[in-house]
């Protein structure tokens, strides 16, 4: 008998969620502004979410592959700025590491 994982629904809603512009810009004016509606819907772009390089030596390098579930460009007064969400439905105290090796595999990318 073939054992199948159940999916997790609230990660899939979630996601779908965010991708609404509308949705995105209403939870970051929140989280950052107090409700204040700095980010535009209609001002977001939509950025690639997959963070994948090559790292170690050139002729044995290692791929590491990383995604974020939703990232968006936003102006914010005139600047622009990179937003990533990572939605997680249960609390896992390991995230911040997560996080931080998403942003540093994004550094890796621009040094090279």
């Amino acid at each position: 008998m073939m054992c199948i994982k159940e999916r997790n629904a609230s990660d899939s809603t979630c996601k779908k969620l965010l991708r609404d512009k509308g949705c995105f810009a209403d939870l970051c004016n929140y989280a950052f502004f107090n409700g204040r509606q700095v980010i535009q819907p209609e001002e977001l772009v939509s950025r690639e979410n997959d963070l994948s390089t090559l790292i170690g030596k050139v002729d044995r390098p290692t791929e590491i592959k990383r995604y974020r579930d939703v990232v968006r460009k936003a102006s914010i007064h005139g600047e622009y700025v990179i937003i990533g969400v990572e939605h997680q439905s249960t609390f896992d105290e390991k995230m911040i590491f997560r996080i931080l090796n998403y942003d540093a595999t994004i550094y890796i990318n621009q040094v090279e």
